[in-house]
């Protein structure tokens, strides 16, 4: 029996909604199959986007300014691996008596969208188990940050106890909790200090840079537990800044260039320009990546609740 006018109506409308609806989630996903954002942060307190291939930067917004009474400087940057938060840290100081005072140390939690940042509670030395008694110690200098992909609540943070007297700096690693800044556990000492801090994106090993003589840094393989490091490859710059992309390229910041690194033996791939040089913007001391979700993703799941939706329309007939 042919179908009712009606009915032929109801099927019409139907198919011209399942494929507005195709085309829509379409148009709605990327070309590529995957893509992310390479983020760049500065000592004073900058956030910029960075186009990969030409290491252009457009800049998001500032996170937190020096002081003018106290210094404060941001070191590192790490990203979550839901992209909803990067993290930095900081050392506030002063002069006084000759000498520098850092007062306040403490990890920064940054929107990417909008740069819009809190600050945890700071860190505690004697809580972190640091060597130095309390009335030599001037505070904990601050380094490098990390975030396991594998381990997504957990910070892992380079800092250092510092005697200004007698010179005597004694480099930590500690792990500790992104919401509420407190650590899990003492810190572990470390073999030497380290500039940059990353873990490759399957979160198997940690990577950093250490200062090497003639300005330059070492390539290294960190281990968390004992605080040892083994040598990857020297490198011909001074590299601050690690972070790893999706596909595995290592991207370094050295002063306002961005290179490209073999994990594997630390060659230097390619190097480009990457922020115009001078105040206010401050020395470039952090890198971090954020992939985007496949688009694939969304594409399969309109798909299937379409299906699910044209298979219950033929049950209710």
């Amino acid at each position: 029996m042919a179908p009712s006018p009606s009915a032929e109506a109801r099927r019409l409308r139907f198919r011209r909604s399942l494929r507005l609806a195709l085309v829509a989630l379409a148009l709605l996903a990327p070309p590529q199959a995957f893509a992310g954002t390479l983020y760049v942060s500065t000592s004073q307190g900058y956030l910029f986007e960075v186009d990969r291939a030409t290491a252009e930067s457009t800049q998001i917004g500032v996170y937190a300014l020096s002081d003018p009474e106290s210094g404060r400087e941001f070191k590192g940057l790490a990203a979550t691996p839901d992209g909803s938060r990067l993290y930095t840290t900081y050392e506030r100081w002063f002069v006084g008596g000759g000498r520098v005072h850092a007062v306040e140390t403490s990890a920064v939690a940054i929107d990417p969208a909008t740069a819009t940042a809190s600050e945890l509670p700071p860190f505690d030395a004697e809580e972190l188990g640091m060597a130095l008694p309390e009335d030599v110690r001037e505070g904990i200098g601050f380094g490098p940050i990390a975030i396991s992909p594998t381990n997504p609540g957990v910070g892992v943070v380079i800092g250092q106890d510092f005697d200004w007297d007698s010179l005597n700096t004694i480099p930590y690693l500690w792990s500790f909790d992104l919401v509420t800044g407190s650590p899990l556990g003492p810190a572990v000492r470390l073999e030497s200090p380290l500039l940059a801090l990353t873990f490759t994106p399957d979160g198997s090993a940690l990577l950093g840079t250490r200062l090497a003589p003639g300005n330059r840094s070492t390539l290294v393989t960190v281990d968390p537990t004992s605080g040892s490091l083994d040598v990857v490859g020297q490198l011909p710059r001074y590299y601050n800044a690690l972070a790893f992309d999706e596909d595995g390229t290592l991207f370094a910041a050295s002063g306002y260039e961005l290179s490209t690194l073999d994990p594997a033996t630390g060659a230097v791939l390619v190097s480009r320009t990457l922020l115009p040089a001078g105040p206010p913007l401050g020395l470039p001391t952090g890198l971090a990546f954020i992939a985007n979700p496949e688009p694939s993703t969304a594409l399969l799941l309109g798909l299937g609740l379409t299906g699910l939706a044209a298979r219950r329309r033929r049950r209710g007939r």
